[in-house]
């Protein structure tokens, strides 16, 4: 490139040219990049790891020079700290993560991000499902927890009945469930409640037969107790009967054990001098 300069004063007036060769720029480019603690970034045939700037010169057939500068930022991790509680059989989901036990766990929250680490503490919900069975009632002394009571023959909850206490209307097999403030559920055993005896003629009490389905056992309950002796018959579908059971003069509870009994469908009844009762019918597995 030529360059002319002219220069005047009052003395004199003189022209010279000054020439110099052409300017040749270099070529600058920056580069930016980000990794996670641990990782390799592979560039130019070097195995990076630490951030720090790395720049190369790569000549040009201009006569310039391309400058990179690679700007790799190794990511500082951000420590977070937490707690869950996982109900008893249940799964928590964390970011892709299942967790089935309880425990400490360090869990990566965004696979896109791996700067921030969670450190999570996972606690078990316990809960305590045992009864006290007095007889006539039944207490849970499990706290903290909403109480409602179930019927163990029908499965349906029973009315009203959800405190920690239970007396119920009828002799039957009952449990509770109980439902913690994290919403975890868990169920008691079955237990047979006698509630206090009355007594009635055995062709006017109630009955009824659990567990239905049966396998080994049926148990027979009344509403009170019977003022007469009575008798249990089983019977086939064809009207045979199987099985006889004597009901004793005051008794409200009875068992009939099954294992004779081929699996299938069959009929029930109770008898006495007066009478039969109605039939139930109960299937044997």
């Amino acid at each position: 490139m030529d360059v002319t300069e002219q220069f005047i004063s009052p003395e004199f007036q003189d022209y010279y040219s000054l020439t110099c060769d052409s300017l040749i720029q270099n070529i600058f480019t920056e580069l930016f990049w980000t990794i996670c603690p641990g990782d390799t970034f592979y560039y130019n045939g070097n195995a990076l790891t630490v951030g720090g700037l790395y720049q190369d010169i790569y000549p040009l057939s201009s006569g310039a020079d391309s400058i990179v500068t690679l700007n790799l930022d190794v990511l500082v991790p951000i420590e977070a700290y937490g707690s869950e509680d996982l109900c008893n059989g249940d799964t928590l989901m964390i970011s892709g993560n299942s967790i089935t036990q309880p425990g400490f766990y360090d869990i990566h929250l965004d696979t896109t991000n791996c700067s921030t680490i969670l450190h999570l503490t996972v606690y078990e919900v316990t809960i305590d499902t045992s009864i006290v069975n007095m007889g006539t009632s039944l207490h849970s002394p499990a706290h903290e927890v909403l109480f409602q009571w179930f019927d163990c023959n029908t499965n349906l909850p029973v009315p009203g009945a959800v405190q920690s206490d239970f007396t119920p209307a009828s002799i039957g097999f009952y449990r509770v469930r109980l439902t913690t403030i994290q919403g975890c559920e868990a169920f008691s055993d079955c237990y047979l409640v006698l509630p206090t005896a009355t007594y009635a003629p055995l062709n006017e009490i109630q009955w009824q037969i659990f567990p239905n389905p049966a396998h080994d056992v049926l148990y027979v309950s009344t509403e009170s107790q019977t003022a007469q002796d009575g008798q249990l018959e089983v019977s086939d579908m064809l009207g045979h009967v199987l099985l006889k059971q004597t009901i004793s003069k005051g008794s409200s509870n009875n068992f009939i054990e099954l294992s004779s009994l081929p699996v299938g469908i069959f009929l029930i009844t109770i008898q006495d001098d007066k009478g039969t009762s109605s039939t139930r019918l109960f299937t044997k597995i």
